[in-house]
């Protein structure tokens, strides 16, 4: 299993327990890196004008749900629609294709789809007059290339463009220049061939989308570094009339006052509330938990220990089962992080993580493995304990625009815990 694709658990690898520990910071890189942005989105990110046709979103829609349902795709793990600019060259009308930003990654497949205007469509034999070449502009390419057709429907044509792409991706070109034309009768100006019948590109590549943890702590800790510079944690830069807006280091405080003042005497409840229209916390959400409470004595610390190796914990109550191992976790809003603009689909998704106990002997209901059975019985100081992780795991798939404006969806195996377990 990729680990590094558990999205929660890497923004624990990445934290540290300070006060500046916002896990947001961490959730956003994480997405940044993800997506591969230059930067987080924010109020003054300049975002491009989107201009893609319904053809190309209704195609983008369709392959983002396949890859749903099947949890991936053989295709590769990114999918790209680019638009056309248009050009001339050796005195013809073209269409140029920007592929740039894939020079990373594996091409899977290219698709050129173009469609026939419908009094176009009415007419018989129409699409199979229709041909596509790739031409050549740089100094290595040898000869242009006639595409092959993949599929001609009335009102439809689609050109397999995987060689020519492959070939411009692995000679670092940014363009595939491609000529259409009809056998034996003159094509409209390109102009109205773009409006009308729409011409698009379908790039499938396969990247390596494995989360890496250096590089997101390293720009989190640019990032607060910067704020640290800009006096964000420390003072207000603006003076103003109205009330004093508190520091970092006073709210840390007031936070702690206020959880002595609740929580003296009594050490907080477990137990978890369902208010309507609200959610309350589990102590493994809230990152206050523990602070102000009397740590256990001793004999309550051998309770617990005694406890967890009785054989009676088979027959558990409410807050033992909540101990035990399951998965935990939240949701993540993607338009409230301020992606709202970019991400088509999905509009949240689930960060999750694995943590519990696994008692001896094991309860059928941490789904053990039968090899974490025996490892209980070998349990001895050269044997380690079993521990609670990830049983079952699904990829999570995201339908975005990338920062040129290209409809983009991203695959990334192993994404989202499904179950957890004790093995």
């Amino acid at each position: 299993m990729h680990v590094a694709l558990l999205l929660l658990s890497s923004a624990c690898a990445v934290a540290s327990a300070t006060v500046e520990d916002d896990p947001t910071d961490i959730i956003q890189e994480t997405l940044r890196y993800m997506l591969d942005f230059s930067e987080v989105p924010n109020a003054n990110t300049t975002t491009p004008t989107f201009r893609a046709s319904h053809r190309i979103a209704s195609t983008m829609h369709s392959i983002y749900e396949t890859f749903v349902e099947d949890d991936g795709s053989d295709d590769g793990n990114v999918v790209r629609a680019i638009d056309p600019a248009l050009g001339k060259l050796d005195g013809h009308e073209v269409l140029i294709f920007d592929i740039t930003g894939i020079g990373k990654e594996q091409i899977m497949r290219g698709e050129l789809h173009f469609y026939l205007r419908r009094r176009d469509a009415t007419k018989s034999g129409r699409a199979r007059q229709l041909r596509a070449k790739s031409l050549c502009v740089n100094e290595y390419c040898t000869e242009n290339q006639q595409l092959e057709t993949i599929k001609v429907s009335p009102d439809k044509v689609i050109w397999d463009a995987t060689k020519p792409l492959a070939e411009a991706n692995a000679l670092d070109v940014t363009q595939l220049v491609v000529r259409i034309s009809r056998r034996d009768i003159r094509m409209r100006r390109y102009v109205e061939l773009v409006k009308k019948c729409s011409p698009f590109l379908v790039v499938y590549s396969k990247a390596d989308n494995i989360i890496d943890t250096n590089t997101i702590k390293s720009r989190v800790d640019g990032t607060r570094r910067k704020r640290r510079e800009l006096g964000y944690f420390s003072y207000n830069a603006v003076e103003s009339t109205s009330e004093a807006v508190p520091t970092s280091t006073e709210r840390l405080t007031d936070g702690l006052r206020t959880f002595r003042r609740h929580s003296k005497g009594k050490g907080p409840s477990s137990r978890r509330k369902k208010v309507r229209g609200n959610r309350i916390k589990s102590p493994e959400d809230d990152i206050w938990h523990g602070f102000g409470e009397d740590a256990p004595d001793e004999e309550e610390k051998e309770k617990s220990v005694e406890k967890s190796n009785d054989v009676r914990v088979v027959l558990l109550g409410a807050e033992e089962k909540r101990a035990m191992c399951q998965k935990r976790g939240s949701m993540v809003d993607l338009k409230q992080l301020g992606w709202g603009h970019w991400v088509i689909a999905p509009a949240e998704f689930e960060t999750g993580f694995c943590s519990g106990m696994c008692p001896t002997p094991l309860p059928k209901d941490t789904r053990p493995s039968n090899h974490a059975l025996l490892q209980t019985l070998l349990k001895s100081a050269s044997v380690p304990s079993v521990c609670c992780s990830p049983s079952q795991t699904r990829s999570l798939t995201i339908f975005y625009r990338d920062e040129l404006g290209r409809p983009t969806i991203r695959n990334f195996e192993n994404m989202i815990i499904e179950s957890c377990t004790c093995q």
